[in-house]
C-alpha cells in the first residue's frame, strides 16, 4: 500500500456525493489496499443511494486478490487496465510482491472470463500513446524486448480479438458511447484507423511493431504516415 492522501471517511463523502448526484467515478487504486479500501466506499454508496448502470471503474487494478474481483463483478465495476506496464514491471513484481500475491496481480484474463467490463488505456504521456505496445503486452505477457522469452504467467495472456475488444468497444462502453462508437457497424460514428499488417493473422510477436497508416473520424481522415 501507499501513502493514504486521504482519510476513508473523506473518500466515503467524495464517493457518495458523486454517486448521489448521478456522477460516474473512476479512481486508481494500484494495490490491493488501496482497492479494499474503494470497493468499500463504492458499495456503501451505492447501498446508501441505489442507482441503475453507474458505470464506476477502478483505474490500474494491479496487485488483486481473486476476492477483490469477484466484488468487482458482483459491483459491476469497469476495470481501466495498461497492458504496457509489464514493459517494465516485470523486473519489480514478483521482488516487491512475492511469489504469492504476484501469482494473482495483473490477472486480466480473470477479469474478463468473469464478465468485467475490462478497458484498455495507455497511460500517456507517462507510457507512449502507441496502442499497439499495451495489445502486444496484454497477448504475450512479455516487455518490449520479448524477455521473458516464454511469457510471464501466459494463464493471464488475451487472445487478440479479447485485446482489441479492450481498446475499442469497451472504451466506448465506459463512456457511455457504446451505441455511437467502438465497432465498425451501420449508423455508428465512422471511428477507425487502418493499419499496415492484419493484427489477427501475423506472428504476435509483431504485433509492436504495427504502424498506424490512417486515422479517421467521424468519417474524416484525420492522420496519414
Amino acid at each position: 500500500r501507499g501513502i493514504m492522501l486521504f482519510t476513508r471517511e473523506q473518500l466515503e463523502a467524495m464517493i457518495g456525493l458523486c454517486h448521489k448526484s448521478g456522477m460516474q467515478v473512476a479512481i486508481h487504486a494500484i494495490g490491493d489496499g488501496a482497492l479494499d479500501i474503494l470497493l468499500d466506499c463504492i458499495e456503501k454508496a451505492k447501498k446508501e443511494f441505489p442507482r441503475e448502470n453507474e458505470r464506476h471503474g477502478i483505474i490500474h487494478c494491479q496487485v488483486t486478490s481473486h476476492a477483490q474481483v469477484d466484488r468487482m463483478r458482483e459491483m459491476d465495476l469497469i476495470a481501466y487496465i495498461q497492458p504496457i506496464f509489464l514493459n517494465y514491471d516485470l523486473e519489480i513484481v514478483e521482488d516487491r510482491l512475492g511469489p504469492e500475491r504476484a501469482a494473482t496481480a495483473y490477472n486480466w484474463k480473470e477479469f474478463v472470463e468473469k464478465g468485467i467490463h475490462t478497458v484498455g488505456g495507455s497511460d500517456c504521456p507517462v507510457e507512449s500513446l502507441d496502442i499497439m505496445e499495451n495489445i502486444y503486452a496484454a497477448v504475450q505477457r512479455k516487455n518490449l524486448r520479448g524477455e521473458p522469452a516464454a511469457g510471464w504467467r501466459t494463464g493471464q495472456c488475451l487472445t487478440v480479438e479479447e485485446a482489441l475488444r479492450m481498446f475499442t468497444i469497451e472504451g466506448a462502453y465506459a463512456s457511455f458511447g457504446e451505441d455511437r462508437r467502438g465497432s465498425i457497424t451501420p449508423g455508428k460514428s465512422a471511428d477507425f484507423v487502418i493499419i499496415d499488417e492484419n493484427i489477427r493473422a501475423i506472428d504476435p510477436e509483431a504485433i509492436k511493431d504495427i504502424r498506424v497508416k490512417q486515422t479517421w473520424v467521424e468519417g474524416e481522415q484525420v492522420y496519414a504516415l
